[in-house]
């Protein structure tokens, strides 16, 4: 909530992108990829999933529509022109995104998501608050998934180079996030 109160009243952005990396659940010891050392302390395995998609936000369910702050908050984003320029904006970082990492998209499994279209797979609605109370429009990324084989080395490496004042590698993660993100804003907003 702070954040948004930073967004709203202080920053107010045109618009705000929320960057994120994604993770995943590990997986359960009845599944035979955690297990315990004979030091007590628990052993994860990485996960073989690793994924991009951008979320924008929507997918309200009927128990949240009957919340009058939640009706606010639905209503002032419907009036203010969020709506359209989070998903012109959105659809430009996602698509962005998946180019530069190679990655798949996300599949939510569930009710609490939305994919927008089938020609845009990357691109999810949800109704999180960042999402709902942020009056500019909204887009929040999550691409990688940090516990994930293909992306915990890099990321590793990435914050260990930072850490030590290396210089950063061709292949850095987080050059590649970033540099992906210019690319959609660019892509959305035009190259000036």
């Amino acid at each position: 909530m702070e954040r948004a109160r930073l967004v709203n009243r202080e920053i107010q952005p045109d618009a705000l992108i929320s960057l994120h990396i994604n993770a995943a659940a590990w997986p359960t010891e009845n599944e035979s990829e955690s297990k315990a050392s004979e030091s007590g302390t628990a052993k994860f395995r990485l996960v073989d999933s690793n994924h991009v998609h951008a979320l924008i936000f929507g997918c309200l369910s009927d128990g949240e529509l009957e919340a009058e702050l939640q009706q606010e908050q639905l209503a002032a984003k419907l009036t203010n022109g969020s709506g359209t320029a989070e998903r012109l904006l959105g659809g430009a970082l996602a698509t962005a995104l998946a180019e530069a990492t190679g990655l798949p998209a996300a599949r939510y499994q569930g009710s609490n998501a939305i994919l927008l279209s089938a020609e845009q797979p990357y691109l999810f609605a949800r109704n999180l608050l960042l999402l709902r109370i942020a009056e500019c429009p909204t887009v929040l990324l999550e691409p990688y998934v940090a516990n994930s084989v293909g992306a915990y080395g890099r990321l590793q490496s990435a914050l260990a180079n930072r850490a030590a004042g290396r210089a950063l590698a061709q292949d850095d993660i987080l050059l590649q996030y970033a540099d992906a993100v210019v690319a959609g804003v660019q892509a959305c907003y035009g190259q000036e």
